[in-house]
């Protein structure tokens, strides 16, 4: 991108041209700015983010979010329409193992879709720990009513990347543990959207919400946005909960932020119940630059009001300038 000599607040922006490198690989990414290749990178990797603390050579700004990682679970699809194997694979997972695995342990837990600092969390009741005995009882009690024999057969899919197989692996050891018999697929980013719209999936990683204020999240767990498979949905897990129904158009109905947060807090512990959504853990985004680039958290309005340095893992690139 070029800038433009006719830009609508006079004297900006400071570049006069900004390259796009798309880079798949975080570690490559990361190698990039170190070099000096690229001199600013985005990232949500927490292994790069640990990497960059401790480098002295480049520059790093962190970012804690509400947008939870998470595992998103198809609740129309045989066999996990059934909500005791949805609970299963939650006994049946070490989130902490995982967490310290993939995420070096730094991001927080999360156990519905805000986090402890958020203003609408509120406890859910969601399990803090693995339970294998408790999550074969579940299992074994579905294969008992549907005269089964052997595991439950479970599909799995995940996007390619340096850390994927490393959780893929993890997930299976420990689901089979429960008595899950798991398949996996790795799928281009493309495809993986669309299976979720589609509801072409049974197991999928994913990482959404968040937003500024929780109603921006209805569409996306509204029973009214449920579709049946094949047709497209913006209620991916395909849930429909009267309670989270009537909590969201509830919180809807009102400006009292505490009528709200106890509306919001009835859809966390629905979630717990119904278990569309395995959680995993809150996004930290870093923002990691090479020394010269500068100006990258000084937005300003054009009444010279502070912007918020960065949202969501976006920085504004305007009034960004390098040092000679």
């Amino acid at each position: 991108v070029v800038k433009n000599p006719n830009y609508w607040r006079k004297g900006l922006p400071y570049l006069d041209e900004i390259t796009f490198r798309p880079i798949p690989d975080a570690q490559v990414r990361l190698a990039s700015v170190r070099s000096g290749e690229v001199q600013l990178m985005i990232t949500s990797d927490p292994q790069s983010i640990i990497a960059a603390r401790k480098d002295s050579g480049i520059r790093i700004r962190e970012e804690k979010t509400d947008e939870p990682g998470f595992l998103m679970i198809n609740t129309a699809r045989e066999p996990l329409n059934d909500v005791r194997l949805r609970k299963a694979l939650v006994l049946a997972t070490d989130r902490k193992m995982l967490n310290d695995l993939l995420g070096g342990g730094i991001p927080e837990l999360a156990t519905g879709p805000w986090s402890k600092g958020s203003k609408w969390y509120s406890p859910s009741g969601w399990p803090e720990k693995p339970d294998y005995a408790a999550a074969r009882k579940l299992v074994e009690e579905y294969k008992a009513e549907k005269g089964l024999s052997g595991p439950v057969k479970i599909d799995f899919e995940d996007v390619p990347g340096p850390t994927a197989r490393q959780g893929e692996d993890l997930l299976k050891t420990m689901w089979e543990k429960a008595g899950f018999s798991v398949s996996i697929k790795s799928v281009e980013q493309t495809q993986h959207i669309n299976n979720a719209l589609l509801g072409n999936y049974g197991i999928v990683t994913w990482r959404q919400f968040g937003s500024a204020d929780p109603d921006y999240d209805y569409i996306w767990w509204h029973s009214s946005t449920a579709k049946p498979i094949g047709q497209l949905a913006l209620n991916f897990a395909r849930n429909t909960d009267p309670q989270i129904d009537a909590a969201l158009d509830a919180a809807r109905r009102t400006s009292d932020d505490a009528e709200r947060k106890r509306q919001y807090g009835i859809v966390a512990r629905r979630f717990a119940e119904d278990v569309p959504y395995l959680w995993g853990s809150f996004t930290i985004w870093g923002i990691v630059s090479q020394p010269k680039v500068a100006g990258l958290f000084d937005g300003t309005t054009p009444d010279g009001a502070k912007l918020p340095p960065i949202h969501a893992g976006e920085v504004l690139l305007t009034q960004a300038w390098l040092r000679r």
